[in-house]
């Protein structure tokens, strides 16, 4: 099986740390996380696994002292810790990833040492956008940075911050104008002696996510230096759009690792329940219900890993498919964990047990998805380049560039990042070839696959039509829906494109899954499947349940023993 997103030398070593979730005497077993989630907070020890592992390094890049060369590596590190906890994986670095970033893109050569000295010294970051008035609407922040005798005054609140009560320094973003395009700007701010002028505000309870620590902080006129100005004034939001595509990649991979685990949780109990007489997984409902949860993660496996190496690639073009990946990944997911959930039936609300390590991936794989930026965020990223996006042009970009793993560049090309797109769009370029030869490898799919060909004029002719005064902020729901539609169909090309350069039974059995999938969701009906796709899927899966691999693209040895139902 091709990889797009392996489990890297650091993977591996995270895996090794983490242990096997199932065997109670492991380092890390799942009856623990599910306790310590049950009380709000992180496992005992858990982060102590990871400091082992190394793994703040790889927030880091290697020219500053770490480990962090390519995005693809880094969102195979981060795997093995979210398909245990994603309260872990957001707790212990992914918002110091965020705010580093910031640094990363834009940041002098003192702000970059400063600060990757304290991720590798253990410290934890925060990254302060967010204002409860204005959600994701960064561009109507009201807390203050106003000038003073060499620096700034920081006043006002950040709320809903991961770690804000015990970061070490965070990024924060504030307002330096009014005058509107360049009125924020973003500091790097150290807390190490802030007792007097920042105030860290209480604990937002969460029903889910529940060991990630949100709270905020009230700075009432901290000063700053002007040297703690990460770029130049103004650019705040620039800078932060520039981050964003690598940040968005990145978490729209969070929830890969949730449902890996979930399907092995499913697959497993649906081996072992016995019902009249037959086990689960000899009735075609719950084997049609998991092969599709299958198909939708490796469906999201190839876009977002299609992505990742796109950021090295082409990263003066990636502005819309990482934003459209963080818009479709979620969803894509969370659709896959509610097909998993009727296979468990009420097993799927128990809270300990291997079925409570389902119901907390459950619960978690949804607000993973909102982050830094919300799904309407990520639309409004995309909606004004649709038209640019669908004029035919010669991208000069392959099918087997797009979906073939290859070994990223030294570095993440941070000052190569930008927020335009050229005229048009390499995965809708390639997506009718990609459709056909996917439509010749069978007749699957009751006719989804030909579907989606037969929509695709209609989609282009909309996003061409769409007015100037249509792609704002202010967009009605008509210009809306299209930008989420291209949001499917890069979904869909992510599926069919791995096809068309993997080509196989089983890749062409889920791909056609994936693609019925994904496009019951704008009719509200059941996907119309094939019974033979979803024969190939389903035993491919349980192969992979019994021999101890991962259910992504790379198929990678996992740890995990099967866990053991009672009847």
């Amino acid at each position: 099986m091709t990889s797009t997103l392996p489990i890297t030398a650091c993977g591996e070593s995270i895996e090794s740390a983490l242990g096997d979730p199932f065997d109670a005497a492991g380092p890390l077993p799942a009856d623990a996380v599910l306790a310590a989630d049950e009380a709000g907070r992180l496992a005992d020890g858990a982060e102590d696994l990871l400091d082992t592992a190394r793994l703040n390094a790889a927030f880091v890049p290697a020219e500053l002292g770490g480990t962090l060369r390519s995005v693809p590596e880094l969102i195979g590190a981060l795997r093995p810790v979210f398909a245990r906890d994603a309260s872990l994986g957001l707790g212990y670095g992914v918002t110091t990833l965020m705010a580093g970033l910031n640094v990363w893109t834009a940041g002098d050569a003192a702000q970059q040492a400063a600060l990757a000295n304290t991720i590798l010294d253990g410290g934890k970051v925060s990254v302060a956008y967010h204002e409860l008035d204005h959600g994701n609407d960064f561009s109507s922040n009201e807390m203050r940075a106003v000038e003073s005798e060499g620096g700034y005054l920081l006043d006002g609140r950040k709320e809903v911050i991961n770690n804000a009560e015990r970061a070490s320094a965070a990024v924060v973003f504030a307002r330096t104008d009014d005058k509107p395009g360049r009125s924020h700007s973003l500091f790097l701010v150290d807390l190490a002696d802030a007792a007097h002028t920042v105030r860290r505000l209480p604990r937002f309870s969460t029903t889910a996510l529940r060991g990630v620590t949100l709270s905020g902080f009230d700075f009432d006129r901290h000063p700053v230096r002007a040297a703690d100005l990460v770029g130049a004034r103004g650019t705040g939001a620039e800078i932060a759009l520039r981050s964003f595509q690598v940040s968005r990649t990145v978490m729209a991979s969070a929830g890969i690792g949730p449902v890996d685990m979930a399907l092995h949780i499913a697959s497993s109990f649906a081996a072992q329940r016995v019902l009249r007489g037959r086990t689960v997984d000899s009735l075609q409902h719950a084997r049609t219900n998991i092969a599709l949860a299958h198909a939708l993660l490796l469906a999201t496996d190839a876009m977002v890993g299609s992505v990742a190496r796109r950021i090295h690639s082409n990263p003066d073009a990636v502005a819309t498919h990482s934003a459209a990946a963080k818009y479709l990944a979620p969803q894509l997911l969370e659709q896959a964990m509610e097909y998993l959930a009727v296979v468990l039936g009420a097993r799927f609300y128990l809270r300990s047990g291997p079925s409570g390590l389902f119901g907390k991936h459950f619960r978690d794989v949804g607000p993973i998805g909102i982050g830094h930026a919300g799904g309407t965020s990520c639309l409004l990223t995309v909606l004004p380049h649709l038209p640019r996006l669908t004029r035919d042009a010669d991208t000069g970009t392959s099918a087997e560039l797009l979906f073939t793993p290859t070994t990223a560049g030294a570095g993440i090309p941070f000052d190569r990042l930008r927020i335009g797109v050229p005229v048009g769009d390499p995965y809708l370029a390639g997506l009718p070839s990609a459709l056909a030869a996917l439509d010749d490898a069978g007749s699957g799919g009751g006719g989804s696959v030909a579907t989606t060909a037969r929509t695709l004029p209609a989609f282009g002719d909309a996003a061409r039509g769409l007015a100037r005064t249509e792609l704002g902020i202010d967009a009605g729901p008509r210009p809306m829906a299209v930008a989420a539609r291209y949001c499917e169909l890069l979904g869909i090309a992510a599926a069919t494109g791995h096809h068309l350069v993997h080509p196989g039974p089983f890749t062409a059995a889920w791909a056609r899954l994936a693609v019925a999938a994904i496009e019951a969701r704008r009719t509200g009906l059941r996907p119309d499947v094939d019974i033979a796709d979803v024969d190939i899927v389903f035993d491919e899966l349980t192969d992979r349940t019994r021999t101890g691999r991962s259910h992504c693209l790379d198929a990678a040895p996992v740890l995990r023993s099967i866990p053991q139902e009672k009847q």
